[in-house]
């Protein structure tokens, strides 16, 4: 048994901000994982997915929320998805933002490169925002008929189509 021992803090980041909120996904070689806040959203954070070689390397990383702040990665705990492609799956909690999109309180498709390939959020999103209605508690669930079913705080279900996430709708 080897140790490994990897600097895995998204950048730019104060570690003391953030926590490793999800579980853990092995994809192609690469360990993926995503980072949200403190409970009760204290402290300025956002929220990252990264992906580390699981042999040692650089880690790659995704800012989930680029403006702004929060929008965590949480899932209630759960792993990213990995799709038979190599793609990450998360969705992502709410956001400090009411305009302009900060992509908070979405789910959000990225390449194994770490690229966002497409997106979803509801046309609620902003009230969403506001009321900490996070659509990310959950992990979105690829299902096997090309859709995906995604459910947050507010109790509502969304079916979206995994070949077209749709941006901002209402599915």
């Amino acid at each position: 048994v080897s140790l490994l021992n990897v600097a895995v803090d998204p950048p730019g980041q104060d570690p003391a901000d953030i926590l490793q909120r999800t579980g853990l996904n092995l994809s192609d070689g690469h360990v993926v994982f995503g980072y949200g806040g403190n409970d009760g959203d204290c402290a300025t954070y956002s929220g990252w997915v990264a992906s580390v070689p699981e042999g040692g390397g650089t880690p790659g990383y995704y800012q989930a929320v680029p403006i702004g702040h929060d929008g965590a990665v949480w899932m209630g705990g759960a792993a990213p998805e990995v799709d038979a492609a190599g793609n990450i799956w998360v969705a992502t909690g709410n956001g400090s933002s009411s305009t302009p999109y900060d992509f908070s309180d979405s789910v959000l498709e990225l390449s194994p490169g770490m690229a966002r390939t497409q997106y979803f959020a509801p046309d609620t999103w902003q009230n969403d925002n506001g009321n900490d209605l996070d659509l990310g508690s959950s992990s979105p669930a690829l299902l096997s008929d090309g859709t995906v079913l995604q459910v947050g705080k507010s109790s509502t279900a969304y079916l979206l189509n995994q070949s077209g996430l749709g941006g901002i709708s209402h599915p």
